[in-house]
């Protein structure tokens, strides 16, 4: 597994593009150690202070077998699936877990994927080799990184948050999710300082105060919080 990047980013903090200069979920930290992910917006425009969520994951990549084994040591592996179609290197940046039978309980980086029609096989590059051998009786699932097609908050607050966009991200455009430290958030409704917060109830990307058992907790209020307003947010999200 490589380290934590440190230096040599390609896309500024607050530029957005239409093609990943950097690999999706790459971590970044500025002088006072605010963090932030190298993200992708998904169908829908991302605005700059409006919580993001993790897209819902296809469960077409989900519990799979491999088209063939592979032997410990081999950093490619092929698995099928049945409906889903996907552009090469959709999942880069995401995870291939192992589920069930040997070797159930492992978790590999995938640092390319093919692109697959529906049907087929799915080819996965893995940043490390396979520690033990997989058969075709392993079952895997494919995971997107949560940064992977990210959208805005639902009010329903059942998804994962992923960060606050930096600024506003086109649909389908890079950009950089900040996740720890001092951001501005949308209010979801009055939150008094130190309170802590979560997904909002009622505005697609706002905050509000986290009075529920299983809500989870995005931050806390800086300030007293006021709402349809953007105030500071000390984000503990990553």
């Amino acid at each position: 597994m490589k380290p934590e990047k440190q230096h040599g980013f390609l896309q500024d903090i607050y530029a957005i593009s239409a093609t990943a200069k950097e690999m999706v979920g790459t971590m970044r930290r500025d002088l006072r150690g605010n963090v932030y992910r190298y993200g992708q917006a998904g169908a829908t425009a991302l605005a700059a202070g409006k919580l993001a969520v993790s897209a819902d994951m296809d469960t077409d990549v989900e519990n799979c077998v491999l088209a063939e084994a592979a032997a410990a040591g081999s950093k490619t592996v092929k698995v099928t699936v049945t409906s889903t179609t996907v552009a090469e290197d959709y999942f880069r940046g995401g995870d291939l877990i192992f589920n069930d039978a040997t070797p159930e309980g492992h978790r590999y980086l995938i640092l390319h994927s093919s692109a697959v029609t529906a049907g087929t096989e799915i080819t996965l590059t893995l940043d490390d080799p396979l520690a033990v051998a997989a058969t075709t009786s392993s079952e895997v699932t494919i995971m997107q990184s949560p940064w992977k097609s990210a959208v805005i908050s639902a009010t329903d607050q059942a998804d994962m948050p992923v960060g606050v966009p930096m600024v506003a991200i086109t649909a389908e455009y890079y950009g950089w999710f900040q996740t720890r430290g001092r951001a501005a958030v949308l209010a979801d409704e009055a939150v008094a300082k130190g309170g802590a917060v979560t997904i909002g109830s009622s505005v697609a990307g706002a905050v509000e105060l986290q009075d529920a058992a299983g809500e989870p907790q995005i931050g806390i209020a800086e300030e007293a919080m006021s709402d349809t307003e953007y105030y500071p947010i000390y984000l503990m999200i990553d």
